[in-house]
């Protein structure tokens, strides 16, 4: 690989090597652009990342199921058999998120979509080495959103982005109708979460 580098660097010269990364430059723009239009149709946002000209972030919160705080702090939840009842229901809430958002990496993978990683961050611990992370490939523990990762590298082309952006609204589309956004807004007398579905 480096001799193939090497070789490449040789053969393309100075001017050709910066032409390349002004060109990225320009295509990482029309990407970002672009990226929003989809954002936007499927209610999830760009995180700020504005010190990587490379990678961007695209939270999946607008994916995930919510399970607002107010569902077990509601007055039906007096007992701590309630308030258990109510903490594992939520914890295999964010099981199942986990598993879906996986599931969203492996539909763009299917479809050649090769450089998106999901990362989900629904407060799961894993063990590595004898080393506990919260919320595993994610860049800190605990971050606050699901993500994804998007990089625009030298040598894409207008036609690569196009080309992403369309497989990447299509898969949004298929991944909504697919798992429903439901909401849970309260909790029964017997301690289950009641699901809403959203608009």
């Amino acid at each position: 690989p480096i001799l193939d580098l090497f070789i490449t660097l040789l053969s393309m010269g100075q001017t050709g090597y910066r032409r390349l990364l002004e060109e990225r430059v320009r295509i990482r723009a029309d990407m970002l652009m672009g990226l929003r239009r989809v954002c936007d149709r499927h209610g999830i946002s760009l995180l700020d990342a504005p010190n990587n000209s490379i990678s961007t972030a695209v939270s999946l919160d607008g994916l995930l199921l919510s399970v607002k705080d107010e569902a077990c702090a509601s007055d039906n939840v007096v007992d701590e058999v309630g308030v258990e009842v109510c903490r594992q229901a939520k914890q295999a809430i964010k099981k199942q998120q986990s598993d879906r958002l996986s599931f969203l990496g492996s539909m763009l993978f299917q479809r050649c979509v090769s450089g998106c990683r999901v990362v989900t961050c629904t407060g799961e611990a894993k063990k590595v080495a004898g080393v506990t992370f919260m919320d595993w490939g994610s860049h800190i523990n605990s971050y606050p959103h699901s993500y994804f990762t998007v990089a625009c590298s030298v040598g894409v082309t207008d036609g690569d982005i196009t080309l992403f952006l369309e497989r990447l609204d299509k898969v949004l589309a298929k991944f909504k109708k697919q798992y429903s956004i439901v909401s849970a807004s309260k909790v029964t007398d017997e301690g289950d979460l009641v699901l809403e579905r959203s608009k």
